[in-house]
């Protein structure tokens, strides 16, 4: 799928980046409205060419008092069978990070933390952006590993690594 040139929330609306599958997730559950979600999710956006940073999801909605942080957590890892990374205490390799789009890191909030072989592992709060994978693997060809972190450990570690 080609990005650019049209107009950037449109396109953005088109891409599968998470948002079918948290709504599911959340609507599903019974712990937000549609009229919230929809809410929350456009209070998350940051810029598309990623300068202005945005929030994970569910930061935003447990600063709203909506769902707790862990509640999010624990339902996406559920949900996606991702792995937890506690990024404030594994070593970043700011090289292989680097190596990525800093754009697509910040609009996105991913980050590749580390690798294995043909594996780039990759810490974010939404383990459904098909996008943000799509993205990293045109860049550099790699099977993506998804990886949870939590949102305040995870904005702070994109902040260092692409200052």
């Amino acid at each position: 799928m080609e990005l650019g040139g049209g107009d950037p929330i449109k396109d953005r609306n088109m891409v599968e980046d998470g948002r079918s599958a948290l709504s599911r997730i959340f609507l599903g559950q019974g712990l937000v409205s549609a009229q919230v979600f929809g809410e929350c999710w456009l209070a998350a956006r940051g810029s598309d060419d990623g300068n202005i940073l945005g929030k994970p999801f569910i930061q935003v909605l447990a600063e709203r008092g909506i769902v707790d942080l862990s509640t999010s957590l624990q339902l996406l890892r559920l949900h996606s069978r991702a792995n937890w990374i506690p990024l404030s205490q594994y070593k970043i390799d700011c090289g292989l990070a680097v190596r990525f789009s800093r754009s697509v890191c910040r609009r996105w909030l991913i980050l590749p933390f580390d690798s294995a072989g043909r594996y780039t592992m990759v810490a974010t709060a939404n383990p459904f952006n098909r996008q943000a994978a799509i993205e990293l693997q045109e860049a550099i060809p790699t099977t993506v590993v998804w990886y949870l972190a939590r949102p305040g450990e995870l904005v702070g570690a994109i902040l260092r690594v692409f200052r």
